[in-house]
């Protein structure tokens, strides 16, 4: 995904809206905490969790490393950061 407010990129984004909108847009962290009390976080296009292939934990894709698809009930899969240590 692609922040709407700085153009940075990452596998999962808060999804959010205007509290007095409709149109739905992708925000980093940093893009967020300036206009959070403004915006809804809603539930987004595409799934914001995997599962480790190693552990079998549920992680947000950001801590997931060699993200593929067809996890578990269709979830991303990848390595944690723990199991590749």
């Amino acid at each position: 995904m692609i922040c709407s407010g700085c153009g940075a990129s990452a596998p999962a984004l808060k999804t959010v809206r205007w509290r007095k909108g409709e149109r739905l847009f992708g925000l980093c962290d940093g893009c967020w905490e300036t206009v959070a009390r403004y915006v809804w976080i809603v539930v987004g296009p595409g799934p914001a969790h995997g599962t480790c292939r190693s552990c079998g934990h549920w992680r947000s894709l950001r801590e997931l490393s060699e993200t593929s698809g067809g996890g578990r009930r269709d979830a991303p899969s990848g390595i944690c950061s723990g199991c590749s240590r």
